[in-house]
This record gives structure tokens, sequence and C-alpha cells, in this order.
């Protein structure tokens, strides 16, 4: 008879073998949307292209400056579809954005050579994509800390994450969101890590690579700084479970983190602060300042607040291009199902905990630092909005993680005393939504 530890084994073989598979389907399904979106046809592509041909070319980091936004060029461009005879050059306007993401895909662009352009766009696309596959490595790990015993659920959770539409558009195009989102995801599932109660590490052990993750956050995209407050709440609610909050340690290794975040990161704040003067140290009022024309928010009343949400809604899961290629009416339909299971689902969780505990005190504290994650990445996205319409759902990307995993837990709800096959079924059901809006939306929404 096999024993314990064999089983074990060969379960986890097997889910890696089924991570394989999902992350194989997502390099080629991410691929396929790359290849049949047209050059610059995905949001500011071609201000972060111009970023990177900077860097490769040798021209330094690029200083973002009046003129970088024209509101009726990119209008006209936009209109017209990214004409070969209308240049991309004068779209600069990402030139604030922090400089990681770009330096990697300078050395991609490099390594191209002399290719044509839509080939050297296509390997910057690329690279995006395997920066992707990595993060759902980290969503599928980040699921399995917090539930060991449910390897079906952490690999429902990658799926889900893998096929959503709009985030194989996104993904597979010239953007700096993917490599926040994995950076974001290695911040957590390390405080997830230090949490357990079993692993009690020195200060440095923990801090170091707490430090290093941090400052490369910082050094990627704004919307991963949110890594910054996570940091202490994760390690107070590590010291918590394990029965004492020991407040000098944790206020001593949440500054030997910051310190190392900035010994790594700190070049570039005091650099946009020589560049942009006063305290822009993030270079977003300069931003503010470039984007003249750019539309602005008047009264956020109720009827404002219902276009957020459905724009929003309907953009996180598929609306392609420049906003201006939307899905069809039954992927939403299918969508808005699967969404409101989920919340029914998981409010119906939350109250099932709360009458009668069923989870350990780690996977409480555990969703509960992934819960402030997505608070955190929910209130940035509303910040932003009140000052900018902006109501794209790939803003909540960075979040993708715990809405994976709160989502399945909601839709679990309604799987009975065996949610496998269910959980394989929605996976399956799931990547034929991304064939489909590939087949039917992608490719003859950009024919012309």
């Amino acid at each position: 008879m096999d024993s314990t530890a064999e089983r074990g084994s060969r379960t986890s073989r097997r889910s890696l073998y089924f991570l394989a598979l999902i992350i194989g389907a997502y390099l080629a399904l991410g691929s396929a949307y790359a290849l049949n979106t047209p050059l610059w046809q995905a949001p500011d592509e071609p201000a972060h292209f111009n970023y990177v041909q900077d860097l490769a070319l040798g021209r330094g980091i690029p200083v973002l400056q009046m003129g970088d936004y024209d509101f009726e060029y990119m209008e006209r461009i936009k209109a017209a579809r990214f004409p070969p005879e209308m240049p991309i050059d004068p779209i600069r306007y990402e030139s604030h954005q922090p400089p990681l993401y770009y330096s990697l895909e300078a050395l991609v662009y490099q390594g191209v050579g002399d290719r044509p352009i839509a080939q050297k766009v296509f390997s910057l696309r690329f690279f995006s994509l395997l920066l992707g596959a990595l993060f759902l490595a980290t969503v599928y790990r980040a699921s399995r800390q917090v539930f060991p015993e449910q390897p079906t659920l952490a690999l429902s959770v990658t799926a889900l994450v893998a096929f959503i539409p709009q985030h194989l558009h996104i993904s597979g195009s010239i953007e700096n969101d993917v490599l926040g989102e994995l950076l974001l995801s290695g911040v957590l599932l390390l405080l997830l890590l230090r949490m357990a109660p079993s692993r009690r590490a020195s200060l440095w052990r923990v801090s170091i690579p707490l430090g290093v993750l941090v400052g490369l956050s910082l050094l990627a995209k704004n919307t991963s700084y949110i890594a910054v407050p996570l940091v202490p709440l994760g390690l107070a609610l590590g010291d918590i479970l394990r029965g004492r909050l020991e407040w000098l340690r944790l206020i001593y290794t949440t500054a030997v983190t910051y310190v190392l975040a900035l010994v790594i990161s700190g070049w570039w704040f005091v650099r946009n602060a020589a560049t942009y003067g006063g305290l822009d140290l993030f270079g977003l009022a300069r931003h503010d300042q470039v984007v003249v024309g750019q539309p602005r928010v008047g009264a956020f009343d109720w009827e404002a607040a219902g276009r957020f949400f459905t724009v929003a809604f309907q953009s996180f899961w598929a609306q392609f291009g420049w906003m201006g290629v939307p899905s069809d009416s039954r992927t939403y339909a299918f969508a808005g199902f699967l969404s409101i299971l989920a919340i029914a689902g998981l409010a119906a969780f939350v109250v099932r905990q709360v009458r009668r505990p069923s989870l350990t005190a780690y996977q409480a504290a555990s969703l509960a630092l992934l819960a402030a994650a997505f608070l955190l990445v929910f209130l940035g996205v509303i910040t932003y909005n009140l000052q900018f319409i902006q109501p794209q759902g790939r803003y909540f990307f960075p979040a993708l993680l715990p809405i994976g995993l709160f989502a399945l837990l909601g839709l679990r709800q309604f799987m009975g005393r065996h949610p496998s096959v269910p959980m394989a079924l929605l996976s399956i059901f799931l990547f034929v939504l991304a064939v489909y809006n590939l087949w039917r939306v992608v490719i003859p929404g950009f024919r012309y």
C-alpha cells in the first residue's frame, strides 16, 4: 500500500504537470493575441516602445517634457489606426515611469538587432509574456501556500488569471504592467512564507529578500508601490500567529527592509527630484502638467459611478486595443454570471467562517493580507479616477492574485463536496472564452 508521502509526491508531480500545461496554453494564446494585435494597438504601447528604444540606443532614461502628449495628434492617430505615415515618435508620455521593465526590454531590443519593426515589437511583446508566465507560477505557489492540501484550487486560480482575455491582451503587449504584477505577487508570496508559524527566520533572512523585492517593485511600476505598507502588515501578522507581537523586532525588520529597498531604488527618486524639481519624487506632478487635454473627472455622481463600474468591468474581462474593440454580449453575460456567483459565494464563505470557522489561523491571516492588497489596489484605482477618466479594468490586474483566490473560494461554495471536476471544467471554459475572444473579437476587430 502506498504511503501518505508517496501519494503526496504523486499529487505534487501531477499538479506541476497541470501547471505547466496552463502556462504553456497561456504562452500559446498570449502569442496568438500578440501576433494578431496590429502595431501600437495596445494601450500606451507607442510611448512604452519609445522608452525602450531610447535605452536600447544609448540615449539614457528619457525625461518627460511638455509636448510629449499631444491630445489632438493622439486622437487622430488612434482614429486612423496608426498608419505608417503618422510617426509614433512624438508619443512619449510614459517617460516618467520607473525604468526596470524598459531596461530589461532594451536588452531584448538590442538582441533582435536590425530586424523589421514588426519583429522587434513581437519580440518585446513575447518577453512580457515570459514575465507573465513567471507571474502565473507565483500565483500558483502563493495559492498552494495558503491551501497546501488543495492543489486543484491553486490550479483553478492560476487558470482564471491566465485565461482572462484582457489579461492575455495586456500581457502580450509592450507594457510594464506584468512586471509590476510579478514583483508585487512575489512580495506577497514571501510575506505568506514568513508568516507561517513554523518559519521563524532570522531578521536578515527575512529583511534581505523582502528588501530586494520591494526595491525592485519601486523600480517597476507605481502600482506596485503598495508593497511598502504590506511589509509591516505581513510581518505583524506573522508575529501574532506565533503568539507574540514583538514591536522592536517588527520595527527593526521593517526598517532594515526599507533601507535595503532604498539602497536599490533610492537613486531613482533622487533623480526625479533633481529632474522635475521640488518633491516630485515620482514624476507624477510633471505627468499631470504634460497630459493636457486628457479627460478629467467632473462631478462623480451616481451616473458617473455607474459608467465607471460598467466600463471597468467590461475592460477587466475583454475590451481590446485602446478600449475601442469591445467583446460581445455573450462574453459579458458569462463574465457577469461568473462574477455574481463568485461574490455571492464569497459572502456565504465569510458568513460561514464567522459562524463556524474551518480555516486555520494561518489561512485566515493570509487571506486578511491578500484582502488588504486588493483594498489598496482598489483605492488606488478609485483615487486615480477621481482625477482622470480612466476606468480601465487592467488597473485592477496588480490584485489578480487575491482576486483569483477569492473568486475561486466563492465559486467553490456551489461545487459540492467534490469540487475538483467542476473546477477543472471551469478552467476549460475560461480557456474556451479566451480562444473565442481571440477568434471572434480580436482578429476581426483589428482587420482593416
